[in-house]
């Protein structure tokens, strides 16, 4: 019963968050990390309600996400 109420709370808590809050993924085309961590991030995403903006760092399109092509915002994070 406990548990039950502990993953109520935990559930409202991520969903309020969710309401102010997105995520940014980074990714490259390469990276098998990558490849294999979107699909739970966009389970996580969707269960919650977060929106979720990926920021490529070498110009690949992500089949998840909408993908942006920022790479003043890469220098400036100092990402490679």
């Amino acid at each position: 019963m406990k548990a039950e109420i502990q993953k109520t709370i935990q559930r409202q808590e991520l969903e309020q968050l969710a309401k102010d809050y997105g995520l940014v993924f980074f990714r490259k085309s390469d990276c098998q990390f990558c490849e294999r961590f979107e699909p739970i991030l966009q389970r996580f995403a969707t269960s919650y309600g977060f929106k979720v903006d990926a920021v490529s760092l070498d110009g690949s399109e992500s089949s998840f996400f909408p993908t942006n092509h920022a790479p003043e915002l890469v220098v400036a994070m100092k990402i490679q």
